[in-house]
Order: structure tokens, then sequence, then C-alpha cells
């Protein structure tokens, strides 16, 4: 290549910023669970989902295991007794 192909007088010149004409909002404080406030339009909503309500699930869980050992008990109880009755012990 010639030297004609590259410019030889030009100078580096700095770019210039110029100011917005109105000042920028500043961001909005995030919520207390460090979840976004708003989900952009168009954007999957892929937050954490809120608590489950689970009122009464450990007292369920309770009830329902105390009363198969009660219904378990029952059953023992009865097939000893009529055994022993079969036997006369």
């Amino acid at each position: 290549m010639a030297k004609a192909d590259f410019p030889t007088d030009a100078t580096p010149e700095p770019s210039v910023s110029v100011p917005a004409e109105e000042p920028t909002r500043a961001p909005a404080a995030a919520p207390a669970d460090g979840q976004v406030s708003v989900v952009p339009e168009g954007a999957a909503d892929t937050g954490v989902a809120g608590p489950a309500d689970t009122t009464g699930t450990d007292r369920t869980l309770v009830g329902t295991g105390a009363g198969g050992v009660l219904l378990a008990g029952g059953a023992v109880l009865f097939v000893v007794r009529r055994r022993r009755a079969a036997t006369g012990a």
C-alpha cells in the first residue's frame, strides 16, 4: 500500500460529553426479600414464590400419626385376645 492511503494530518480529538437535559431518577429501593419490585414488561416472572399456606399441616400429620398408632394398637389387642380365647389361656 502506498502512503497516500493513510491520512497523515489526522490528529486525535477528544470526544465531548454532553450532559443530559433532565437528571435521571434515583433507583427505587429494593424490596426486603431481595427481589425486584416490578417485573419488566415482556420478562418472565421467575422470582421466588411466596410462602405456601401451611396452616394446620403439622397438626394434621401429628393427628394422622396418632390415629394410626391407636388403630394398630387396637388391632394387636384384638388379635391377642382372640388367640388367648382360642387356646384357652
